[in-house]
């Protein structure tokens, strides 16, 4: 497996990972006709913006086949009263790919270690928060709404901006 900065070509791939990572991470907690609404090669263009942004770094995990196994995107922060200048704005690794590292790898590739930074992470994900908080972010109050999920969001922030 490699690491590599996301180009436009790895657009549907990382679209593709995006959408099942959200079905294999979120299925506990969202309705099944919300997984099944996602769709696997919609959405490209998006991430091919993303890739084209000089602003936001992006890591794609490549798997020898060329499958994307995982990505990160940090950025700059998206909030008007933001407690750093960066934020997180996604992280996401395939189920079978989950105490291997690689999300350790992505996150230290986007945001090093000791970095200021911010991210939003859905309540009713466990598993995301305590990676986080292995990682030095803590959660600063601040309560929000996914947009897609309609599922409450709780921001961590590591380092936060006096």
């Amino acid at each position: 497996m490699t690491i590599v900065p996301m180009a436009p070509e790895h657009a549907e791939a990382v679209t593709d990972c995006h959408v099942l990572c959200w079905r294999e991470a979120h299925a506990d907690v969202l309705p099944a006709h919300l997984l099944d609404a996602l769709r696997t090669g919609r959405g490209a263009g998006r991430w091919r913006r993303v890739a084209r942004d000089p602003l936001i770094e992006t890591r794609v995990a490549l798997a020898a086949s060329g499958a994307v196994l995982g990505f990160a995107s940090a950025g700059p922060a998206r909030d008007i009263a933001a407690p750093t200048a960066l934020e997180l704005h996604a992280l996401y690794v395939r189920a079978a790919e989950h105490g291997t590292g690689l999300a350790d790898a992505l996150l230290e590739g986007v945001v090093p270690a000791g970095t200021p930074c911010a991210l939003w992470v859905l309540a009713a994900n466990p598993r995301a928060r305590a990676f986080y908080r292995r990682h030095g972010f803590r959660d600063d109050g601040a309560r929000g709404l996914d947009p897609f999920a309609l599922l409450p969001t709780l921001r961590m922030v590591r380092g936060a901006l006096a």
